[in-house]
């Protein structure tokens, strides 16, 4: 009877203790909508026919932030961050990782250079202080 209660023991608390090892401490992308720990982080960005999810990503002044692109949408899309000379196309169904880096103030915009007209833009901004 022992052996069969510490067998049950280890089945129901071994997955417990693999996610608690798996899950420590490490800053992920996430879902959240923006990004603001440390001085480099990576983050999802959706491209969607015609919109960016999100449609704002703030960080810290002067934060580089790896976005991976991934294009959920029906057609080509394209990331075109004329301030920082990046200008990334993502084919549909692809994904694509870019760098930017957060402006020391204010915002900066980004844009599909395909679909502008039709709304497809975004920011990238400083976080606002609490205060």
């Amino acid at each position: 009877m022992r052996m069969r209660g510490l067998a049950f023991l280890l089945v129901v608390l071994a997955p417990a203790l693999v996610a608690a090892a798996c899950g420590g401490g490490g800053g992920g992308s996430g879902g959240s909508s923006s990004t603001q720990e440390g001085s480099s982080s990576s983050k999802e960005l959706e491209l969607d026919d015609y919109y960016f999810e999100p449609k704002t990503v703030q960080g810290n002044a002067g934060q580089k932030i790896t976005l991976e692109l991934k294009n959920e949408g029906s057609t080509e899309h394209n990331f075109t961050l004329s301030d920082q000379g990046i200008d990334q196309d993502v084919e549909e169904g692809e994904s694509a990782e870019i760098t930017v880096t957060v402006p020391q103030s204010g915002s900066v915009r980004f844009y599909c250079k395909y679909h502008r007209s039709m709304g497809m833009t975004g920011a990238l901004k400083v976080s606002s202080s609490p205060y």
